[in-house]
């Protein structure tokens, strides 16, 4: 089916991402990785066919991280908030949601962090290895953070959408981290106006109070959660737990995945840290990254 995932928040015209991609690639019901020639996805230019070694599993045997590898981490406290907004029916109704402390990205996960862990930099954007990774979807994204997981003895993951939301406002009731105000969006963010159609190096623009960069602009953050048309169907225990990813039982290369943040290739009110974004798992776009969240130990949440 179409998608349109990619539609501007000022109901511009739709990007090339939005294409119906059954006709491109036919996606298989089980979960696995988009096969050998995947559809890769441009949001400012034609469609490729990127050749890919078998599986985006093209990742090199890394036995241990490089000595220079650094993957700067904030700690998130414990706390409660309202998530969701009046804006859209998408972020209806604003609820209250209680989040355990953990850590986050201080910033999008790069092509150098990227390469380290994977052994391969997948991305469009390539000339500058500090910008963010893209050209990944879902799945390469679960990958990272297992392997991150396994050569470090900690537990990374996608954030879920709570604690992406959370970790956005830090703090703040407004419609951006830093106000109401989108004429302000540019000291914050990489987005269609500033970004001359491409990413830019993470940590660029201003941090957010809480010190996280880019959460605002340069590309969208996959999050561990399914997509769903509203919260109105919210599960109690997840909104008393802000941990537990609201996802449908079997993830597919077909299924929903929301992605959070807006990107060099939206409009100011894509960025708002309520806005939700959805994409499906399997697609690789130039203009999605994601970032990492650690658990913290249980006596930090005791």
């Amino acid at each position: 089916m179409a998608y349109g995932h990619e539609k501007s928040a000022a109901n511009s015209k739709f990007s090339l991402a939005e294409v119906n991609v059954d006709k491109l690639l036919q996606v298989s019901p089980k979960v696995i990785r988009v096969p050998y020639q995947s559809v890769v996805y441009s949001a400012s230019g034609p469609i490729q066919r990127k050749q890919i070694s078998k599986n985006i599993k093209i990742s090199q045997n890394i036995p241990s991280l490089p000595p220079d590898f650094n993957l700067e981490m904030v700690d998130i406290p414990a706390g409660k908030f309202n998530m969701g907004s009046n804006e859209y029916d998408q972020e209806k109704p604003i609820h209250e949601v209680i989040v355990p402390a953990f850590q986050i990205g201080k910033y999008p996960i790069t092509q150098t962090q990227y390469q380290a862990v994977m052994g391969t930099n997948p991305s469009r954007f390539s000339e500058n290895p500090q910008n963010p990774v893209e050209i990944i979807n879902w799945f390469d994204a679960q990958e990272f953070c297992e392997k991150l997981s396994q050569l470090t003895g900690k537990n990374y993951r996608l954030p879920t959408e709570a604690e992406w939301e959370y970790a956005c406002r830090a703090g703040t009731k407004t419609r951006f981290s830093f106000g109401d105000d989108k004429e302000q969006l540019g000291d914050y963010a990489w987005f269609r106006a500033n970004s001359n159609n491409t990413p830019h190096s993470v940590g660029e623009k201003r941090p957010n109070p809480w010190g996280i960069y880019d959460m605002h602009g340069n590309v969208w953050e996959w999050c561990a959660d399914s997509y769903h048309e509203s919260y109105a169907d919210k599960p109690d225990n997840i909104k008393e737990n802000g941990s537990i990813p609201w996802t449908d039982n079997n993830i597919t290369n077909a299924s929903s995945i929301i992605r959070r943040g807006g990107s060099w290739f939206r409009d100011p009110l894509a960025h708002s840290s309520a806005y939700r974004g959805k994409c499906f798992a399997y697609v690789r776009i130039d203009n999605i990254g994601f970032r990492v969240v650690c658990d913290l130990p249980q006596s930090v949440n005791s």
